[in-house]
């Protein structure tokens, strides 16, 4: 489990997905404009399939992507995609669950037992973020069943 905040199924989360640009005073206007116009088509192309998911674009020169970042996961955002001018050249954005969607994968999570970040090809964004969300639930759905199996008890009489 996470650290800190909510842990949230997708279904119930008010934001199923928060994009965060990662703009620094040295990006340069031109990959200003690539990075807010890409994660607007994200935005638009993601709510038409019903997703419902946030653009972070609060002010980045007094707000560090960091702080950006517990800002949603207290708010128990199940996914997070930042794109900045370095992703915007590979031609990739990182995307990160709150959670591991697989168990005993440790290539997969990060020291605090959290999913760890993974770059996916911008073409594929959108049925990559679809396919996390339904992986998200259903390992969260796994986990209740698992807990309410392991703490339930059944007694035969009082005294036992």
């Amino acid at each position: 489990m996470c650290a800190s905040g909510l842990v949230l199924p997708p279904q119930i989360a008010p934001v199923q997905v928060v994009l965060i640009p990662l703009l620094t005073p040295s990006t340069s206007p031109e990959d200003t404009t690539l990075i807010t116009s890409t994660l607007l088509s994200y935005k638009q192309q993601l709510q038409a399939l019903q997703i419902r998911c946030e653009i972070d674009d609060r002010d980045s020169s007094h707000i560090r992507p960091g702080a950006k970042y517990y800002h949603w996961e207290r708010k128990g955002v199940p996914l997070r995609l930042v794109l900045g001018a370095k992703e915007c050249r590979a031609g990739t954005v990182s995307v990160k669950t709150r959670i591991a969607t697989t168990t005993g994968d440790s290539a997969a999570l990060s020291s605090s037992g959290a999913a760890a970040a993974v770059m996916v090809p911008q073409a594929s964004v959108v049925p990559h973020v679809q396919e996390q969300l339904q992986l998200v639930q259903t390992a969260l759905f796994q986990r209740a069943t698992e807990h309410l199996v392991t703490n339930t008890t059944f007694h035969a009489t009082y005294a036992s």
